[in-house]
């Protein structure tokens, strides 16, 4: 009899144990599932990429900000990462709750970039050229705008996490 007991015991451990290692840290069981953060990368360095999400979320409601922007610094990174490129990611593991977080990447998928009618270069591109001009500070890519006309890209910036909106042009 005990016996028995002890293996009913062992058939549930082992169950428990396979369904908590499919689970990544979101609580998904599915890795393709959705993604922790959607954003551009806006820095990166030997080890880390700084990514910074696209979608504002408004916490005014509650005294917070109205325009705040995730950020997270990420280690792990593949090698085909690159600034101004947007990328979806999975984070392994726990997250640091800084500003910005710090995580690790388990998954990245990088965004095909668009390049409008009249163009020389991509979306990407012209972020990443503006990006590596200017001062190292946290923003978010609040829009990016091709004007066929002038053959000129905006890109509107927020500063992160409260900071000034500022627009930069550059040359197609």
């Amino acid at each position: 009899m005990k016996r028995i007991y002890t293996q009913i015991i062992l058939f549930f451990v082992a169950i428990i144990l396979a369904a908590c290692g499919q689970a990544n840290a979101d609580g998904n069981t599915d890795e393709k599932g959705k993604p922790d953060i959607i954003g551009y990368v806006m820095d990166q360095n030997e080890s880390r990429i700084l990514v910074v999400s696209v979608e504002a979320q408004d916490f005014s409601a509650n005294g917070g900000l109205s325009e705040y922007y995730d950020a997270i610094s990420l280690s792990n990174v593949p090698d085909n990462v690159n600034v101004g490129q947007m990328v979806k990611v999975w984070i392994d593991g726990p997250v640091a709750d800084s500003y910005p977080m710090q995580g690790k990447i388990s998954k990245l998928e990088v965004v095909e970039s668009s390049k409008p009618d009249g163009a020389k270069m991509t979306e990407e591109q012209a972020l990443r050229k503006i990006i590596k001009a200017q001062p190292t500070k946290q923003m978010a890519v609040r829009s990016i705008k091709f004007n066929n006309d002038s053959n000129i890209w905006m890109v509107e910036f927020k500063e992160v996490p409260d900071g000034d909106v500022i627009t930069i042009e550059i040359k197609d």
